[in-house]
């Protein structure tokens, strides 16, 4: 199945048709946990500037509502403001990286100096990691 936005359009929830995508069963369930700690990630205040709320609660699929909402409204925002960290490392680009039991991914936002992103690297770090 192809993601696109006319695709995203007509179902009600954007989380459910990035998995249906997924073919492979432990990849669905890898890319489950990764995207809503992808989406939780989002700080509030980016949906609050640019759309004018925050989510309602922190659910996937409320956040992945108010994420699609967010990009249908300005896509050059949510393509610019996304950086990528696995492992303490940056990348560009990651769609070649094949994710790894116990990787460590931090997806920033917005204009963050390095002592922020370190910040987030260190409590990402400190997190348990779920299997």
């Amino acid at each position: 199945m192809e993601i696109t936005l006319e695709k995203i359009n007509v179902r009600s929830d954007p989380f459910q048709v990035f998995l249906d995508s997924l073919r492979n069963p432990y990849t669905q369930k890898r890319y489950k946990n990764l995207l809503h700690t992808f989406l939780k990630l989002v700080p509030d205040q980016i949906y609050k500037e640019f759309l004018g709320k925050t989510p309602d609660d922190r659910t996937p699929s409320a956040l992945a509502g108010i994420f699609v909402e967010l990009a249908r409204k300005d896509v050059d925002i949510v393509s610019d403001i996304i950086a990528t960290y696995i492992n303490g490392r940056q990348f560009d680009d990651i769609r070649d990286y094949v994710v790894s039991e116990g990787d460590r991914i931090l997806i920033s936002y917005g204009s963050e100096d390095l002592k922020e992103i370190q910040e987030q690297l260190d409590e990402l770090n400190s997190q348990e990691l779920i299997n």
